[in-house]
């Protein structure tokens, strides 16, 4: 699709947008997944964005807030599209899903996402590792402000030495800054596992550190997922 087919369909512009750090193999499960999201966007006319490193701190597994400040950079530069953020264990499992036409209708929504866990029971409880946060939204620039003031209070590199410890993640983060919002409760959209962020979903799945914590486990079995996933691809391709 180029540039002037996306913009007569009306489509809102979406950045696909993946993080990790370069030294663990989370950067290992990027270049696995990144095949499937680098090709979804390419045959759906998205951008795609990679970030490889950390944007704060000096651990490894300090590359999870990258993304607060990714969306804040964004925020800065008056991007008014939607933000598809994929997690470095998650990848497309249907590469012909119209992701452009589904947000066609959604935007009353400041963000979307799947329950973490299997709550329904607040709001606020969402997955943040496969979500979509809508830029033009206002409410979605006062939900990135006030998680990049979150993070700002701590020094990683002195206050987050483990995974866990004295500062939160940036899921409960984000959690606890939507939570001050009752009145948003409409502004958030659930969308059910089996569509995304889940082992099983139809469109993007992830293989959760909740569910299996062995990290060499989890990248077999990622890389087996995405072969079928590309494999598939290319048959169809060749139909």
């Amino acid at each position: 699709m180029t540039t002037s087919e996306l913009l007569l369909t009306n489509d809102p512009e979406v950045i696909l947008m993946q993080s990790s750090d370069a030294t663990s193999r989370y950067f290992d499960m990027l270049m696995v997944t990144a095949q499937t999201t680098r090709r979804y966007c390419e045959r759906h006319g998205l951008r795609y964005q990679a970030f490889i490193g950390l944007k704060r701190g000096n651990r490894p597994w300090h590359a999870i807030y990258n993304r607060i400040e990714l969306l804040q950079e964004l925020v800065l530069r008056d991007f008014s599209g939607w933000v598809f953020y994929v997690d470095a264990d998650a990848w497309i499992a249907d590469l012909d899903f119209d992701l452009p036409g589904y947000l066609r209708t959604k935007s009353q929504y400041a963000m979307i996402g799947s329950p973490a866990g299997h709550d329904r029971d607040f709001f606020w409880n969402v997955n943040n590792g496969v979500m979509l946060f809508n830029m033009a939204h206002p409410f979605m620039r006062v939900m990135i402000r006030d998680w990049e003031a979150y993070l700002s209070r701590y020094d990683l590199a002195r206050d987050a030495l483990e995974w866990g410890e004295q500062v939160p993640g940036d899921q409960g983060m984000f959690h606890q800054s939507l939570a001050r919002y009752p009145e948003a409760a409409d502004l958030v959209l659930h969308e059910d596992k089996s569509f995304f962020n889940s082992p099983w979903a139809s469109f993007v799945r992830q293989a959760l550190r909740a569910e299996n914590a062995d990290i060499e486990q989890r990248l077999a079995r990622i890389a087996g997922e995405v072969s079928v996933v590309l494999e598939r691809s290319a048959v169809t391709a060749q139909t």
